[in-house]
C-alpha cells in the first residue's frame, strides 16, 4: 500500500556507498521569502536513501 523508495543508483564498494537520484528542476532553487532555498522534499528523500542503506 505504501510507495516504495528506491533511488536511481547505488553502487557499493567495500564499506563505501555512493546512492544516486536523478532530477531536474528549471531552477535549482526555489524562492521563498526572497531568498533561494534547496527543496526541502529532496532533502528528506535523500535522508531517507541514507538511512534505508545503512549498513549495520
Amino acid at each position: 500500500m505504501l510507495p516504495v523508495m528506491k533511488s536511481d543508483i547505488v553502487l557499493e564498494k567495500d564499506d563505501n556507498i555512493l546512492i544516486i537520484d536523478a532530477k531536474y528542476y528549471a531552477h535549482t532553487t526555489q524562492q521563498q521569502f526572497n531568498k533561494a532555498t534547496v527543496h526541502s522534499a529532496n532533502l528528506y528523500q535523500i535522508f531517507t536513501y541514507v538511512k534505508t542503506n545503512k549498513k549495520s
